[in-house]
């Protein structure tokens, strides 16, 4: 462990620099703590009228009272000094000095279910300074089991029957370890390892170690560090999920180097991460061989960088093949999450928190600290930036390939900036408990199971009702377990929720950041291959389902880029699949698919190297009129080109091939196509053209409108079998 301890001192704390430069706010904050301990035997109560209101107001906002912060409020109750402690962290936290801040426009709101401070300062040129505390409670464990201890534990709890409201909606979990290389913090890994494999069927119990991948690093001896071929043996391994540094600084396994690899791997020919991840590992084998007995040591991590020959693309190709077996059989899987470089860092002193207890209170302890950042949402919505929600504000998760490593690995240990978050196939959680923050008391009194079924049991039911909300929320799942919990749904509307699971993870995945645009579709191979095996789709090409095409098809961007700067030409991507554009994308639902009809038919599907050819019998309209430009129009266009460059092609010159409609929601979707061989009737995809009703018609004009207005917006139609490329 202190080989871990000191791996560590490369990350720079924050804390220091955090005191420097609010120096008055972290005296003043210092002042306010120690008076309050200095006074703690003057107290007569635990809350008062004075600052009572602010632990009531559950509604509105409840306006700072300047009394509630008088030297003399510090004396009269423990109530008034957590207020005034927590105006002198929003001074640290905001930079502001004591003074100044407290003349300002305030509000604190505590919120249903926890205690929460939330203060808006009103600047001088109009704009608003929001900080937001937490507070936190931690209930410790009373190591005297004896029958006396017990008897006066319950006098004590009797004779204080009132329990102030800052308290009773405290949130109760422990403060976070402060450093992700430290002993406290593998211990939190360990015990969420530890529920996951007693109590979750999904991600197994691991007592039946699977085959190796291909290459593996032996890291059981930290001097005699090597690859070697692990085809032919079974063992428990470790995977790591990492961001790709500059070429040139990358370790990288190549045809010339792989011989010198496997005789030996210089400790400091290895990154921060890499040094960072072994030492982990080397610490949970170490735990699990004591935990359960008889099982091997894991004595063997996961690089792709070091287990995929770099400069061979036969064997590239062969293990991008194999990325779906390599995580999923993963034991578990190390996200360095930290930054630039590194898996271990050490918290700033307001994400640890400060103790705010009542000395005369021996339980429970009391804390508070500023909300930790890279949480983001539980799950994407619809209509909201899927990647920003998928990634929590991480970097590392806003790159490609970490997407399918994430979610198909068993188990997601993430060593981000502050904390340790933990990824199942049935659970998140985290140190600060913000992401288990309604289940907490289940897990720690072992109802793991029961809440999971729970939530699944929600999550089933939302998704068979998705007919009639197709912006619905995940919740109260995370993305990750609604996800595989989907997979092993079977109702009557599982083949379209599938269907539809897909799209989203598209669009997630469109969202994220690629180093080559090449590898748009092989990074998404591995979780295309998890999912045809669990789901029995079937045929898998370019991205999409054969089961879902020609519907598919309706995909279009809102935010057109110039083109995929970086792809390699020698293999192009074809026109109609979403992966030939550089910008994120939408797919269309069948979360109303009772009203849709898909109007293209899809013929016979043929390829050609990398480029797949479709043969779609469907109907060509040529060139817009006037009549969407009239307001009185019941009909409005909506163009969305898929580069920038499309645009180009004159509106009076367009083709358009129809391919979805709801003549009852008046929606009808089209491709804009381009003749790239006239001979053979070939199109090039260049953009999305959408007809739909004007919004607020008078409910007669609405029911007017029919396939004669359609067509009337149109110079021709023809049905023809079209290819497209």
């Amino acid at each position: 462990m202190a080989q871990a301890e000191a791996s560590s001192g490369h990350s720079t704390s924050l804390e220091g620099a955090a005191v420097s430069s609010h120096l008055y706010g972290y005296l003043q904050t210092l002042y306010h703590k120690s008076t309050a301990l200095l006074n703690a035997r003057t107290y007569k109560e635990e809350e008062c009228p004075l600052c009572r209101p602010y632990f009531e107001s559950f509604s509105t906002s409840t306006v700072l009272n300047q009394a509630a912060l008088s030297p003399e409020a510090q004396e009269r109750c423990h109530g008034c000094c957590v207020v005034g402690f927590a105006m002198s962290f929003f001074a640290h936290i905001i930079d502001k000095k004591g003074q100044g801040l407290r003349s300002q426009h305030c509000y604190i709101d505590p919120y249903i279910g926890r205690t929460e401070f939330v203060l808006s300062v009103l600047e001088s040129d109009g704009s608003f300074i929001e900080a937001t505390l937490e507070m936190l409670k931690t209930t410790q464990s009373n190591k005297d089991d004896s029958w006396a201890q017990w008897l006066l534990g319950s006098l004590r709890a009797r004779r204080r029957e009132h329990q102030p409201l800052y308290i009773e909606r405290a949130f109760e979990t422990h403060p976070i370890s402060g450093n992700t290389g430290s002993a406290a913090a593998f211990e939190r890994v360990y015990s969420w390892f530890q529920v996951c494999s007693a109590s979750h069927q999904a991600c197994g119990d691991n007592h039946h170690p699977p085959s190796l991948p291909t290459r593996v690093i032996d890291i059981a001896d930290r001097n005699n560090i090597r690859l070697i071929e692990g085809e032919s043996s079974q063992s428990h391994y470790i995977c790591l999920s990492h961001r790709w540094m500059d070429a040139n600084k990358m370790p990288r396994c190549t045809q010339a180097n792989i011989d010198s690899l496997k005789q030996h791997i210089p400790w400091e020919y290895l990154t921060q991460s890499f040094q960072d991840a072994i030492l982990f590992a080397q610490e949970f084998s170490s735990w699990y061989v004591q935990q359960y007995p008889g099982q091997d040591p894991i004595r063997y991590i996961w690089i792709d960088s070091l287990c995929i020959i770099q400069d061979s693309a036969e064997d590239w190709e062969k293990e991008a093949n194999l990325m779906c077996s390599i995580y999923e059989e993963a034991i578990l899987t190390v996200a360095a999450a930290s930054g630039v470089d590194g898996c271990f860092s050490e918290a700033e002193k307001i994400f640890k928190g400060f103790e705010v207890s009542n000395p005369q209170r021996p339980n429970p302890r009391l804390y508070l600290r500023k909300g930790l950042p890279y949480h983001g949402e539980q799950a994407p919505r619809e209509k909201s930036s899927a990647a920003h929600a998928f990634s929590g504000g991480l970097d590392l998760f806003t790159r490609g390939w970490v997407m399918q490593e994430r979610l198909l690995s068993r188990r997601f240990v993430i060593f981000s900036p502050n904390e340790i978050m933990w990824e199942c196939f049935e659970s998140s959680d985290c140190e600060c408990g913000r992401l288990s923050e309604g289940i907490k008391r289940d897990v720690l009194e072992g109802r793991t199971e029961w809440h999971y079924n729970l939530r699944r049991t929600i999550h089933e039911y939302n998704e068979q009702r998705r007919t009639e909300d197709p912006n619905y929320l995940l919740d109260p799942m995370a993305f990750k377990a609604a996800y595989h919990t989907t997979l092993k749904g079977g109702d009557k509307h599982h083949m379209r929720n599938l269907r539809d699971w897909w799209r989203r993870l598209v669009e997630t995945y469109s969202s994220l950041n690629l180093t080559k645009e090449s590898d748009r579709l092989p990074a998404l191979l591995g979780l295309a291959t998890q999912f045809k095996r669990k789901t029995g789709m079937g045929e898998y090409i370019t991205g999409y389902w054969v089961a879902s095409l020609p519907f598919d098809l309706a995909w279009y961007s809102a935010t057109p880029a110039d083109g995929l700067p970086d792809q390699d030409r020698s293999q192009p991507i074809s026109s109609w699949s979403w992966a030939s554009c550089a910008s994120p994308v939408r797919m269309p639902r069948e979360a109303t698919s009772d009203n849709f009809v898909a109007c293209a038919q899809l013929n016979s599907i043929s390829s050609t190297g990398s480029v797949v050819t479709l043969n779609v019998r469907c109907s060509i309209f040529t060139a817009t009129t006037d009549h969407l430009r009239d307001s009185n129009f019941p009909l409005v266009g909506d163009y969305y080109p898929d580069s920038a460059a499309s645009p180009t092609v004159p509106a009076n010159k367009r083709m358009y091939a129809l391919i979805i409609n709801s003549v009852e929601l008046k929606w009808w979707g089209f491709l804009h196509i381009q003749i790239a061989d006239h001979g053979k009737l070939k199109f090039r995809r260049l953009g999305m053209f959408i007809l739909s009703a004007r919004e607020n018609l008078p409910q007669g004009q609405s029911e007017a409108i029919t396939t004669l207005t359609l067509r009337s917006c149109f110079n021709t139609e023809i049905i023809q079998e079209i290819e497209l490329i």
